[in-house]
């Protein structure tokens, strides 16, 4: 019935664009009243074939395809009039960017028109530097989120109204290009023409989620493990500091798995699975064991570079989240508490795999299901809530 649900009730959709798969949420929810929790109607997703290789271009195309699948899924008598569009890191470049200002009248107050040029001079600062990696397209930068201020050295809310002679800005920003946006936005707006678009980052959304559920912790880092990549959050006194991707996820497990074994790469997800759970027969687990360990001695020590690097500017948070479709089992190992001690210097370390469920209590009701859906539930508040 929510499909024809009247008054109030916006009906909505949420993509997110994964390396292993394409999700999306379709729901309704009240854009007038935010109080009324949003109901997820239905959950939809189309797995990747999985593949010996994929670049850029591969992920793209499935992108595409995986789309106008969800597309054909959709019933007729919902037709979205909001879209969020979750990339992950393959589909963007981010960074946070800090500039300073010297102003010539430091007895003046800052108006908002100067602090927009802040933001301008910031902004194309950023994207300056993000046309070194991104050289295929015209750069559209689709997040500017306000880090902190500074003036005079001194920390401040809101700059504006005030006075002072150095002004810093920090930024966190993400851009992808406009033949990146237009491709996957393409066979959607066919359909759905009146639609209106937003584009977001899943770590982005993951970050909005989390501060907001743990409201009282503003400190964690987050580790979100793709089909090809994981993406590394760190958050410092609910400030997204800094996002780095590691060109890493499960499928390289699966890959070296099926050529080790002569099996395909479903068989070799099956066999993984399996051996989490312990239920995989002898000899095959004595096969994949040592492939296994020599996977996670790698992926710890590729961490490990990210995390020594984040220890060079920040205190790294002693609450730690995985999440996303590679979390299993055995990544507990892979990030034991001895691992992280060395960086974090505290006992009290917290490790956590975090599911939808810690969300649940912001919807009227949804079907999310296990750390894959983490991120989709994640961007779907993000739409429902209107803070993109």
């Amino acid at each position: 019935m929510w499909f024809h649900r009247k008054g109030n009730m916006m009906q909505s959709i949420a993509f997110d664009c994964g390396t292993s798969a394409v999700r999306a949420a379709l729901f309704c929810h009240n854009p007038k009243d935010l109080s009324e929790k949003p109901y997820v109607l239905d959950v939809i997703t189309v797995p990747f074939v999985p593949a010996t290789y994929m670049n850029a271009r591969q992920l793209k195309q499935r992108t595409q395809a995986s789309i106008r699948q969800i597309i054909k899924k959709i019933p007729s008598s919902f037709q979205p009039q909001n879209s969020i569009l979750g990339l992950s890191s393959p589909f963007y470049v981010s960074k946070t960017v800090q500039v300073t200002h010297q102003r010539q009248q430091p007895s003046k107050v800052i108006t908002e028109k100067e602090f927009h040029n802040f933001i301008d001079e910031t902004q194309h600062a950023f994207e300056k530097d993000a046309k070194k990696q991104i050289t295929d397209g015209e750069i559209s930068t689709f997040t500017s989120l306000p880090q902190k201020t500074h003036i005079n050295g001194y920390q401040v809310e809101d700059p504006v109204g005030m006075t002072g002679k150095t002004v810093e800005t920090s930024f966190y920003f993400e851009a992808t290009t406009h033949e990146i946006l237009d491709t996957i936005k393409e066979f959607f707006i066919y359909h759905y023409p009146h639609t209106t678009f937003h584009v977001s980052s899943v770590a982005i959304a993951n970050f909005q989620a989390l501060r907001a559920a743990y409201s009282n912790d503003l400190e964690f880092l987050v580790i979100d493990i793709g089909g090809e990549v994981t993406e590394i959050t760190l958050s410092m006194e609910g400030i997204l500091e800094q996002m780095t991707s590691l060109p890493m996820g499960h499928m390289l497990l699966l890959r070296e798995t099926a050529s080790l074994l002569n099996v395909s790469l479903t068989d070799a997800s099956f066999m993984i699975n399996r051996y989490t759970e312990h239920t995989l027969e002898s000899k095959k687990e004595e096969k994949i064991k040592p492939l296994i360990l020599e996977f996670e001695d790698m992926w710890r020590k590729k961490l490990l570079i990210v995390l020594t690097a984040f220890t060079e500017r920040y205190n790294i948070p002693p609450r730690v989240f995985f999440t996303g479709t590679g979390v299993l089992p055995f990544h507990k190992h892979i990030c034991s508490e001895d691992m992280f001690r060395a960086l974090f210097y505290t006992k009290n370390l917290s490790i956590e795999i975090i599911t939808p469920d810690i969300l649940s209590h912001r919807f009227g009701k949804h079907p999310f299901r296990g750390t894959s859906d983490f991120g989709l539930a994640a961007l779907t508040l993000l739409g429902a809530e209107s803070v993109v």
